[in-house]
């Protein structure tokens, strides 16, 4: 692939891409900083509502950090073998107007997304545990899945406006 071919990475991205390692890094790292001071008993699952309904052993701790980087992990691969790999004008061979960049930058957003929400679920799951807090909160599940339904809607749309002008 020649340099003028190629993807070039804005400042935007970069920072996205950033931000996206730091949160998965946090998801990884909160369980590390307060197990030893977890109780035996931990809650596992929140319901709609926001409030813990399903307990596991402590241990359990680790299986949202462990699914949040193999998400991250696959996103990223993902990311790199459809969109950067790819040629930019291959988009035309299969008639899809949306430019790479622009699902580059999707994806990019719903990495930092996910890995962001996971952080958050362990730093809640551990305040919960230590008698801190209640629950996630009754605003985090609507806020979540109006979040990852329209967002990947409303930024493909405008890019599919973007790359018809």
């Amino acid at each position: 692939m020649n340099t003028e071919q190629a993807i070039q990475f804005k400042l935007t991205d970069k920072i996205l891409e950033v931000a996206g390692i730091v949160a998965t890094l946090a998801l990884i790292l909160l369980p590390f900083a307060f197990y030893s001071h977890l109780p035996d008993e931990i809650p596992t699952h929140f319901g709609f509502k926001g409030l813990p309904d399903g307990f596991g052993n402590k241990g359990s701790i680790w299986s949202l950090p462990i699914i949040g980087t193999l998400l991250y992990i696959g996103l990223s691969l993902l990311n790199y073998f459809v969109v950067v790999k790819n040629k930019p004008n291959s988009r035309e061979k299969y008639g899809q107007p949306i430019a790479q960049e622009s699902i580059l930058r999707l994806m990019q957003i719903i990495k930092l997304f996910l890995s962001s929400a996971f952080a958050f679920i362990i730093w809640k799951t551990i305040q919960v545990s230590l008698g801190n807090a209640d629950g996630l909160g009754v605003w985090f599940l609507p806020t979540f899945i109006v979040l990852m339904t329209f967002l990947p809607i409303i930024f493909l749309i405008t890019s599919v406006g973007k790359s018809r002008k």
